[in-house]
């Protein structure tokens, strides 16, 4: 007969299996449907595995409590029963079944005898001498009534000195691609049997929690190295053996939560295929140099159809795709062992310990992979594998910090002598830059006396405007806005307000420039065409920056507004500026002209526009930069805008003009909300109110 791949793969880890799939206790073999056990004594030999021949009724479950029908025959157990060697060929795995079984005692077996069920597919119930001792989901004839549940049960049975223990086994299977006994089926004392499940639990309880503690604190790790990923892939190999630690063995996860069997068979296939992959991932990012990426992103893809597919097909059509993924994860074990070959030969640091650890991993791999197709009799050897991976690793990561701390001890005592050095000189050079920081400083607060003596007295504006009231507030200690005024009489006369280009010093000279050639050249006022005077203006800006050069590059400038005040009227023209009204009709804004003094733009030849307002008793005037209306703030972060200043005079239209400064002041500073200032701010209001 030509040999199997199953065949060939057993021979290849042999001597890996020997050690698990062995076993060198000699013990009663049934017979027949016959197991004499009355030499053989639980407190001296242990448990009782219930092996050997069975009777087997097939499509059939027997009344436990009457002799069996003719028809049977005997089978070896545990063995599914698609697997079984029949005459008329291999039985289909779905299907259900009765087995039967003997076992003689003697009286020195203990009254209370516990029985040990690990595992069948996919339900059944255990009867001895006519009584249900045992149960898994609900076995039936047909598949609507069947409920499948693997769970290992664990129970006792008083047998009442009863020197035959007849066993009944009725099993059914509807859904799996396999039916029948998977695993032992042991007898004992109670204490045994219990002592047997609590260490199990306890075993499976404290690797499951050392994997995730293990996995935290490299996550926690990953946390303050964001740079290196490797903690964190290591975590989530930790993580995804431990999830699979709890659906296999004692099944902790279903003690802990009553998940439906299609959902629990589902996230046990998914727990599979993502094994191999993660342990890839973790190599790549470990032996980069070793890798292949090409190979990983299609065991990835590969990883996740078969996901993907396992969640969107029903769980028949899920069992029956997962031995097609066995050959990706013995690809992935082979290249892994290229990898730490590879890493070996290449001497990469840590190499040899974390092979001694994968290897272990890849033994127990192979083994659980036979396992699960029944090839061997055992237990599944992953978590404990695992934890010799886990432990590899842990050296080799604490290692490689090791090592990465003696570097940076070495650094810092390098550091130190640098840092010892460095100080007398650093203290030098702060006293240094403290001297000039105090002298630039200095320049500044004498630059700001120097701006405020060339802004007009708060005398000079009573002879104009006795009513009013300046807010000016540089971003900084000096800044580009200003104001000017030329009185030629009791409340009448020139003010202006204006916007320089930029802020803190290179604003402020730019605004004493500006204020200069206001004062140079108010001879040429007319109080009836302020926008002449802007255009006059301009020009002689535009001439002192050489704008009108060809390769003229100084865009500077400034915006204004200019206004001609006497009794009854206002006659204004803006330069980019405009200005605000207050009147018995309710605030209003006045735009000036769209081009400011200076710059590059506009040209020489524009012509600016004027404008006249009728001012009655009681009316208010404001003039101010852009300042105020671009300062951010409010819960989005906007700019005050024009929209809510407007609305702002309304209000203050309620209260009396000699209130109109703090409460414009108020306002701005509660909607900036503490947000910095963003620009300079000027606002020159006055009323026309009398007396």
């Amino acid at each position: 007969m030509a040999m199997t791949l199953r065949n060939l793969t057993v021979l290849a880890v042999l001597a890996l299996l020997l050690p698990t799939g062995c076993s060198f206790t000699e013990a009663p073999y049934a017979v027949a449907g016959r197991l004499d056990a009355a030499d053989w004594h639980p407190e001296r030999d242990g448990l009782l595995d219930l092996r050997g021949e069975w009777e087997f009724h097939w499509l059939q479950h027997i009344d436990p409590t009457r002799p069996s029908p003719p028809g049977f025959r005997h089978v070896p157990q545990p063995q599914l029963w698609n697997d079984l060697e029949l005459p008329e060929g291999p039985l289909p795995a779905e299907g259900f079944a009765s087995f039967r079984l003997q076992v003689a005692l003697d009286e020195e077996w203990p009254e209370i005898i516990g029985i040990r069920v690990m595992e069948m597919s996919t339900a059944f119930r255990l009867y001895i001498n006519g009584t249900l001792v045992s149960q898994a989901g609900t076995a039936a004839t047909t598949p609507e009534a069947t409920e499948a549940r693997l769970v290992p049960q664990t129970n006792v049975f008083h047998r009442h000195h009863a020197e035959v223990l007849d066993i009944v086994l009725h099993v059914s299977n509807f859904i799996d691609r396999e039916g029948g006994r998977r695993r032992s089926l042991y007898i004992g004392s109670e204490q045994q049997i219990h002592r047997t499940q609590h260490r199990a639990i306890a075993f499976e309880g404290i690797l499951t929690g050392a994997l995730l503690l293990i996995g935290l604190y490299h996550v926690v790790l990953f946390s303050f190295r964001r740079k290196e990923p490797l903690p964190l892939v290591f975590a989530l190999v930790c993580a995804v053996f431990a999830l699979r630690g709890v659906f296999e063995g004692e099944r902790l996860i279903l003690m802990m939560f009553d998940l439906p069997f299609e959902l629990y068979g589902k996230l046990w296939f998914i727990l599979y295929y993502v094994l191999a992959p993660v342990v890839m991932l973790f190599l790549h990012y470990l032996f980069p140099r070793e890798s292949w990426p090409w190979l990983l992103k299609t065991v990835l893809s590969v990883m996740a159809a078969f996901c993907l597919a396992t969640l969107v097909l029903p769980l028949s059509a899920a069992i029956r795709i997962m031995p097609f993924f066995h050959p990706i994860t013995l690809v992935s074990m082979l290249y892994a062992v290229r990898v730490l070959a590879l890493a070996i030969l290449h001497d990469r640091p840590g190499s040899r310990v974390f092979t001694l650890g994968m290897a272990i991993l890849i033994a127990t791999g192979i083994h659980d992979l036979l396992y699960t197709e029944n090839i061997i009799e055992s237990t599944y050897l992953a978590p404990a594998g695992l934890l010799a991976f886990v432990f590899s690793q842990a050296y080799f990561i604490a290692a490689r910090f090791s090592n990465s701390l003696t570097r940076v001890q070495g650094l810092s005592e390098q550091l130190r002598a640098y840092s010892l050095e460095l100080e007398d000189k650093v203290a030098l050079r702060t006293r240094e830059l403290e001297q000039r920081n105090r002298a630039i400083m200095e320049s500044i607060e004498y630059a700001q006396l120097i701006q405020s003596s060339v802004l007009p007295s708060p005398a000079e504006l009573q002879e104009l405007i006795p009513h009013h009231f300046v807010i000016w507030r540089p971003r900084d200690l000096v800044g580009g806005d200003f104001y000017w005024s030329r009185a030629l009489g009791k409340s009448r006369g020139w003010i202006a307000v204006g916007d320089c280009t930029g802020h803190g010093v290179p604003g402020a000279l730019m605004a004493m420039m500006a204020t200069s050639l206001l004062n140079r050249e108010a001879h040429l006022l007319e109080p009836d065409n302020p926008a002449a005077f802007l255009h006059e203006l301009n020009l002689a800006v535009r001439e002192s920056l050489h704008q009108d050069m060809h390769d003229g590059k100084a865009h500077e400038g400034f915006d204004m507004i200019l206004a001609y005040l006497e009794p009854g009227r206002l006659t204004a023209a803006g330069a980019h500026l405009g200005l605000y009204t207050l009147q018995d009709d309710g605030p209003a804004y006045f735009p000036g002209s769209r081009k400011g003094i200076g710059y590059v733009e506009p040209s020489s030849d524009f012509r600016y526009e004027n404008f006249s307002i009728a001012l009655q008793p009681g009316d208010h005037v404001y003039m101010m930069s852009d300042g105020l209306l671009d300062q951010s703030g409010g819960e989005k972060g906007f700019a005050f805008g024009r929209r809510r200043l407007l609305k702002l005079l309304e209000e203050l239209h309620q209260h009396p003009f000699a209130e109109h400064s703090q409460r414009l002041d108020q306002a701005v500073k509660e909607y900036a909300n503490g947000e910095a200032q963003r620009d300079d701010i000027v606002v020159v209001g006055f009323s026309t109110e009398t007396g």
